[in-house]
């Protein structure tokens, strides 16, 4: 997950998803699941906002098991907020937050 601003000061959402086909093949399959505008400032509550609406426009509850961020001070924010909050995982989403 990542959120950035374009030169014209636009703030953008992008999600990526990584995951292995059933066997017999088992192939590692990686797609682009959101690109998007965030009409929000880039704070841990907004970045947690939007990454539970991601989760559950693409029905993904329960079925992350690593979300990998950058280390800037929002991202981690973000998600340390959600845990200290008792749980082990963003709203049940089944996320261990990681840096990449």
């Amino acid at each position: 997950m990542s959120l950035w601003s374009s030169r014209k000061l636009v703030a953008l959402l992008g999600m990526t998803v990584h995951f292995v086909t059933p066997e017999p093949q088992a192939k590692l399959e990686s797609h682009l699941l959101a690109f998007k505008r965030s009409p929000e400032r880039h704070k841990a509550a907004n970045i947690l906002a939007a990454y539970e609406e991601t989760i559950e426009e693409y029905e993904l509850e329960g079925k992350v098991s690593v979300l990998v961020t950058d280390s800037a001070a929002n991202m981690l924010a973000a998600f340390k907020f959600s845990l200290a909050s008792g749980s082990e995982q963003p709203s049940g989403s089944g996320t261990r937050a990681s840096q990449a």
